[in-house]
């Protein structure tokens, strides 16, 4: 996906996509405006398949999804500097930005199986 959706709020932009489709409710099925704004919502529609299928985000009402509470989430950092190589994992941004300033990096955000991997052993199931 595009760097740029690392930042985006998944569960306000479902949000959204929920009250542009109370919007759409109300108007004709062919008018012009609602031919736009159901393009949009297939826009959305792509990105939210891609975003769980990239395990960045789970619909709120499908049990056993990444985010929910059976599979609560947690985020780690990487910084990625001009060579391309990745610093890290951090599991605090506060960490992750002073990196990236030191080394004129970038940082990516992973959302991760909240027990799934261990930041300071690296081992699966968290470590014991």
């Amino acid at each position: 996906m595009f760097t740029s959706l690392d930042r985006v709020d998944w569960a306000l932009l479902h949000q959204q996509k929920r009250a542009l489709l109370t919007v759409l409710d109300g108007l004709e099925r062919n008018s012009p405006a609602a031919d736009a704004l159901w393009g949009l919502v297939h826009l959305l529609d792509a990105l939210q398949d891609d975003a769980v299928e990239a395990g960045r985000w789970a619909f709120p009402d499908e049990p056993g999804s990444l985010g929910s509470p059976e599979r609560p989430i947690c985020k780690r950092y990487y910084v990625e500097d001009d060579d391309g190589r990745h610093h890290g994992p951090f599991s605090d941004y506060e960490e992750a930005a002073s990196t990236a300033d030191a080394i004129h990096g970038r940082i990516i955000a992973q959302e991760v199986e909240q027990q799934s991997v261990s930041l300071e052993t690296g081992d699966e199931g968290g470590g014991a």
